[in-house]
């Protein structure tokens, strides 16, 4: 016989009371397949497609949960969704096969299914449900230490999914744990920036939770260890040593709360205080070594201002063993203020 999308109306509206005529002596899977031939037709009644669209989503609510139970049948799940169906129907579909794909261990494919899924609407009813499944996807990755290939890690490849995650389903609460994974796996490819980024966006959309607050505290670490050298980027660490001094003003109650927070936070401190003393002290050597005495007073003076208040006496030593005179009042010397000095020696200028 014609094809449902090739029927008439009249022969569609026929064509139901027959499926439904003999729905109860065939296997609800052959009747759905029945019933989504008929969404196709052409032209449909309005109160038909009512009574067709009912009849579809009672057929699936009988037909998902042998298809979903263990083991799952995916491949069939992957049949159904690719019909044209209404978009909450395909939407159930997608998850369930996406659910099916996690309980194989195929965490990417069931990404990938809700990706799919996403592609086709941009806004559907199982928008909960599916993230649930990128969340669990993504965190399950992150926290593999195993390979894939005896070469890849599966923790990388978590990065694409998390990301995805906090862009497009930023209500899912595992959101929280999906920035602190991700900026843990960025920061150990060496990708400082976008990790710093991660835990920005953790301090902004969930401000005041335990994680936002050491993410806090770890944006200036990260940038510390982005820095690579205490010769590179003195901005970059005056920065961090600024963040670090906030953190501890605003974060005294955490510090009380967790001794070890406390502890690290300090550290972080010293590091901070140190690494700007020996950019000073790079930077004032190198300008000893191209014979530019304006440059070279300017960071021994501030190396030595920076030591002196935060009782690093081996670094003061060394700062005064720089100085050319005594130290001037900040903005003295012609060309050279606070505020018009390099913040670090060019390029070119050689490590210490």
């Amino acid at each position: 016989g014609k094809r449902a999308k090739e029927l008439q109306p009249e022969q569609a509206v026929a064509r139901l009371a027959e499926v439904e005529a003999i729905a109860a002596q065939q296997a609800p899977l052959d009747t759905f397949r029945d019933l989504a031939d008929l969404w196709n037709t052409a032209n449909l009644p309005p109160e038909t497609r009512v009574v067709l669209d009912g009849r579809l989503e009672a057929t699936l609510n009988a037909v998902l949960p042998s298809l979903s139970s263990p083991p799952g049948d995916e491949e069939t799940l992957e049949e159904l969704f690719d019909l044209d169906l209404p978009r909450r129907l395909r939407a159930r579909l997608a998850v369930a096969r996406a659910r099916v794909l996690l309980d194989h261990g195929e965490r990417k494919d069931a990404w990938r299914q809700i990706r799919e899924l996403d592609a086709l609407y941009s806004a559907h009813e199982e928008r909960a449900a599916a993230g649930a499944v990128v969340a669990e996807a993504g965190l399950s990755m992150a926290r593999d230490p195993g390979r894939y290939f005896a070469v890849f890690r599966y923790r990388d490849a978590a990065v694409e999914v998390l990301d995805d995650l906090v862009l497009h389903y930023p209500s899912e609460p595992r959101c929280i744990e999906a920035y602190v994974e991700l900026a843990a796996i960025l920061a150990e490819q060496h990708e400082f920036t976008r990790a710093i980024e991660r835990l920005e966006e953790l301090v902004v959309y969930f401000p005041d939770t335990p994680q936002a607050i050491e993410g806090e505290l770890r944006i200036p670490e990260l940038r510390m260890d982005q820095v690579g050298g205490p010769e590179k980027d003195r901005g970059g660490l005056t920065r961090a040593r600024d963040e670090v001094e906030r953190w501890l003003e605003r974060r005294a109650d955490a510090m009380r709360a967790d001794p070890q927070l406390a502890t690290r936070a300090q550290a972080a401190h010293a590091r901070a205080i140190r690494l700007v003393v020996d950019s000073d002290l790079a930077i004032a050597a190198y300008y000893r070594r191209i014979d530019q005495p304006t440059g070279q007073q300017l960071h021994a003076e501030r190396a030595l201002a920076v030591a002196e208040a935060n009782h690093e006496a081996q670094r003061a030593t060394r700062a005064r063993k720089l100085l050319l005179r005594a130290p001037t009042a900040p903005g003295s010397m012609p060309g050279a203020t606070p505020e018009t000095a390099p913040e670090s020696a060019p390029a070119s200028s050689p490590r210490e």
